[in-house]
């Protein structure tokens, strides 16, 4: 599910975009073209409920690197800019197996970059397994004649 959800996040994006910013998924240590976007699966923490039945929250960073101004000093403006856009736009996903998962604890940060931290719930269902049954037993009874 990790992978369907990342996939969902790359393609929320790319519709906000039209595809004209690139997105990464993996780490690029150098040669990455700015603007651009990380895509980051951060942890995921399972949660049991009641008879099988389980949430396991799935946490990204999604990274956005913006241009540098005169002087190599970040472009803030850009920043501010795209805070609002990106947390509407990755609140509620499409995935491609057609459900729609909503995120939750969205909160974002700014230092260099723009960091939006997203969970988003994996639900699902494990059917307990049967145990083995126990024995039958039968009875038979009857009166005792003097």
């Amino acid at each position: 599910m990790i992978n369907t959800i990342l996939q969902g996040v790359v393609d929320a994006l790319y519709s906000l975009y039209g595809g004209a910013i690139p997105i990464y998924t993996s780490q690029q240590k150098q040669g990455f073209e700015a603007p651009c976007f990380f895509v980051e699966f951060i942890d995921s923490q399972l949660i049991p409920e009641l008879k099988g039945h389980y949430v396991r929250n799935l946490s990204f960073q999604i990274s956005y690197i913006t241009t540098f101004d005169e002087g190599d000093s970040v472009d803030y403006k850009d920043l501010y800019a795209q805070l609002a856009p990106l947390e509407l736009g990755l609140e509620t996903l499409k995935l491609r197996t057609g459900d729609i998962i909503r995120g939750e604890d969205i909160s974002s940060t700014i230092d260099e970059a723009l960091h939006i931290h997203i969970t988003y719930p994996d639900r699902f269902y494990i059917p307990p397994t049967k145990g083995a049954f126990m024995e039958t037993l039968k009875q038979s009874q009857h009166v005792k004649e003097d």
